[in-house]
């Protein structure tokens, strides 16, 4: 017998977070494909070296703050804004992300970033889920975003 969606979403929420999340992965690379190994070689290094950075005191760390003031004008400069509830949720996973790993918590925010450009590039893309609301889904992370547009924003 077929095992379904719901039992799957069940079993997963009793897993530790970072069981689910290697799981998560492994969808998205069984799915989409896995990373080249020369640009996984690529990452690793240049993890090392913000470590190093870091760690050495050679550079400081931007507070979060910083960061998602920064992203909150790239938003502006595409025409967008987010819901308070939705500047809430990214903010907290920002956190989240940050908190397992400084430089997890980067690639969080550098993925929402881009998905935030791609649908400002092509906001008619992606699926329109709830009409006339449409989401974006990260390929790395498991969060998406959802969107509205509207004649002089998103």
């Amino acid at each position: 017998m077929a095992i379904t969606l719901d039992a799957i979403v069940e079993e997963a929420a009793q897993l530790p977070d970072d069981v689910v999340a290697e799981l998560v992965e492994r969808i998205l690379v069984g799915r989409h494909g896995g990373i080249d190994s020369g640009v996984e070689a690529d990452w690793k290094a240049e993890t090392r070296r913000r470590i190093a950075e870091i760690t050495s005191g050679q550079v400081e760390g931007i507070p979060l703050e910083e960061s998602l003031a920064r992203a909150a004008r790239a938003l502006g400069r595409w025409g967008s804004s987010l819901h308070p509830a939705a500047d809430a949720e990214l903010t907290e996973a920002v956190a989240y992300y940050a908190t397992i790993d400084p430089v997890l918590g980067d690639r969080f925010y550098l993925e929402m970033e881009l998905l935030i450009r791609e649908i400002s590039a092509h906001p008619r893309t992606f699926r329109q889920f709830n009409p006339p609301a449409r989401r974006h889904f990260s390929t790395w992370f498991p969060y998406g975003i959802v969107y509205l547009e509207q004649d002089d924003r998103l």
